[in-house]
């Protein structure tokens, strides 16, 4: 491994361990190994990262969970009011509005890891006369 060196310290990354380098005078090199939890709970001490809470943890979670089942139904709809409708109703509105919804949810899962997005309708809305561009203003 290679020290990175930064004004009167250097570092080296090793694993789970952070080896520190200073000078300290007369030629002389003080040496400090400190590993991953310790330099992450001096980070949070010293306020530069925030340390997650079990209950904040939590929290995420349940809202990553309903999210996703929120974008399952919004797809089952949309997928529904696409290829299942009855042929002889006129749902253009209600295909449309369907359609930029999806695209809503896909926006608020995309960034979920676990989140199993389908194909987007996002760049088309299909109707009777064929794609249309789809504009949603925000």
């Amino acid at each position: 491994m290679m020290m990175t060196t930064i004004p009167d310290i250097a570092f080296e990354i090793n694993g789970d361990l952070v080896n520190l380098e200073q000078d300290a005078g007369c030629g002389e090199k003080a040496f400090v190994s400190l590993h991953r939890s310790q330099a992450a709970l001096l980070a949070s001490e010293m306020g530069l990262v925030r340390a997650p809470h079990d209950g904040e943890a939590l929290h995420i979670e349940t809202l990553q969970r309903r999210m996703r089942a929120l974008h399952r139904r919004i797809v089952h709809l949309d997928d529904w009011l696409h290829d299942l409708s009855d042929e002889r109703a006129d749902l253009s509105y209600e295909r449309t509005f369907s359609c930029a919804t999806r695209d809503l949810a896909d926006e608020f899962c995309a960034e979920l890891e676990a989140c199993d997005l389908s194909t987007s309708k996002a760049d088309n809305v299909r109707t009777e006369s064929g794609p249309q561009q789809l504009e949603i203003a925000a």
